[in-house]
């Protein structure tokens, strides 16, 4: 009956198992997922402004040419551009990158163009309530019903067992048949070296499991915990940035461009003011991305019907 329970909680701990090595791939491949997804978008962000740069550089020569605009103006443009270009290499290798990560998981598939992003709203959730039914939890709750079991087997094992066996033998015709009875009994001889250390060791691995049964969920709900603080900490940050940053810098765009055309700036006060723009529009795509890290790491702990 012990040995019949053992295998049970054995194959529900592989069962747990399996279900929590499902619940690591959705996160992993939506991590993967999001970092290629905003490494790409931030390429292109620096392909629009790489493509004004260069009319600005068109307009650069002219202006360079009617004695409108200095050499350094143009200087300063130039290395604007090889930035420019230096970041959409970084950009194109952090995608790369991703696509690597998610061909591990997905195959070819993994290669294909990404479908716009959905919602960034995670589902609503109870942190408390759904980390102590993680597999990965649950795994660890049969590896403690594994360890009770092996207790009992070597508690029983402490006692004398009795064992019947009756068997009939057909002999050959030079022999009668024969009918035999035999009983047999374990003596645990030498129980404080054998058998009672023995109980005592299973025992102390039933405590050990329980343990790191205890310690997996604060660290399950510590991870969880972070995961939610991070996206809702971007998700703040983002809508400063819409409601307030980039407006902002959009506007000291148009000012400078004004100025500009009425001769009461440099074209170099323009290209910072472009500068500051572009930046901020990646800050947001990096912070966007923090944002779908987050998310993605809230996957794990979320049921598999409610990560869809």
């Amino acid at each position: 009956e012990i040995k019949g329970r053992r295998a049970e909680s054995q194959l529900a701990r592989e069962q747990a198992m399996l279900a929590d090595t499902h619940a690591m791939l959705r996160r992993d491949v939506a991590t993967a997922w999001m970092e290629r997804y905003f490494a790409e978008q931030m390429a292109k962000v620096v392909d629009e402004q790489y493509a004004e740069s260069i009319l600005q550089r068109d307009a650069l020569q002219a202006g360079v040419a009617a004695n409108r605009t200095t050499l350094s103006e143009r200087i300063a443009l130039d290395a604007t551009l090889q930035k420019l270009l230096d970041r959409r290499a970084e950009f194109d290798k952090q995608a790369a990158r991703a696509k690597v990560m998610l061909t591990r998981w997905l195959g070819e598939a993994g290669r294909r163009p990404l479908a716009s992003l959905a919602d960034a709203s995670p589902q609503p959730y109870s942190v408390e309530t759904h980390v102590p039914h993680h597999p990965h939890l649950q795994a660890l709750e049969r590896q403690i019903d594994i360890a009770q079991s092996e207790a009992d087997l070597a508690k029983a094992a402490t006692k004398p067992d009795w064992g019947m066996e009756l068997s009939y033998q057909q002999r050959g015709s030079a022999y009668s048949n024969m009918v035999s009875v035999h009983v047999s009994i374990d003596l645990p001889l030498f129980a404080d070296r054998r058998q009672n250390r023995e109980a005592a060791s299973r025992l102390a691995q039933v405590e050990q499991a329980r343990a790191l049964r205890e310690d997996a969920l604060r660290q399950h709900l510590a991870d969880a915990a972070t995961a939610q603080v991070e996206w809702e900490a971007a998700t703040a940050r983002l809508k400063r940035f819409d409601d307030a940053l980039l407006r902002l810098a959009r506007d000291q765009v148009t000012i400078a461009l004004a100025a500009y055309r009425g001769g009461l700036s440099t074209l170099a006060m323009v290209l910072e003011a472009r500068r500051a723009e572009i930046d901020l529009r990646l800050q947001k795509l990096q912070l966007a991305a923090e944002q779908g890290r987050a998310r993605a790491q809230l996957l794990y702990f979320l049921p598999e019907e409610q990560s869809k």
